[in-house]
């Protein structure tokens, strides 16, 4: 699941910060029957400058797909709010369903990222993400993938970054 899923929350991680991951440690528990995957798996990566990232991946969540965020600052947090946003309440229950998966939540986010990536195409003005982007997640992922099946802290390998990605 670190390689399916965590990888958004990696490159998210160094658009917010603007530095790089540069280690991984990532512990689960045992396999169980409705997670045979040993989930959830909790990430903690390290930035160049020391900050520190929890990440939790639960794919087998039972109760549908579910995505969270919170920003824990030195004055304050920032959390995203459950989605959706319109809540039901009903013969003493108040709450929302729970998607089966992650369309109803991004569609409209994937619609408005691919339109982007179109006229950046069409005006030749790149937007968003880039390849090196993608490459770092990978890198991030690889030493996740390392630390998870040691259970020791993994370096991310940093390469310089070449001029085409500059």
């Amino acid at each position: 699941m670190i390689a399916n899923s965590a990888g958004h929350e990696f490159d998210i991680v160094r658009y917010l910060l603007g530095e790089e991951i540069t280690s991984a440690i990532v512990a689960s528990p045992p396999a169980t029957r409705n997670a045979p995957n040993r989930q959830p798996q909790f990430i903690l990566l390290q930035t160049e400058s020391g900050v520190v990232i929890d990440i939790e991946v639960f794919t087998d969540a039972q109760y549908g797909y579910d995505v969270r965020a919170e920003l824990v600052c030195e004055d304050g947090t920032v959390a995203l709010d459950p989605s959706p946003a319109t809540t039901l309440r009903s013969k003493g229950h108040d709450g929302f369903r729970t998607p089966a998966d992650w369309r109803p939540r991004f569609r409209q986010a994937y619609r408005a990222q691919l339109e982007a990536w179109t006229a950046g195409i069409l005006t030749q003005t790149p937007l968003g993400s880039r390849a090196w982007d993608g490459y770092m997640a990978m890198l991030v992922t690889k030493a996740c993938l390392q630390a998870w099946k040691t259970g020791t802290r993994a370096a991310v390998e940093i390469p310089e970054r070449p001029s085409l990605y500059r």
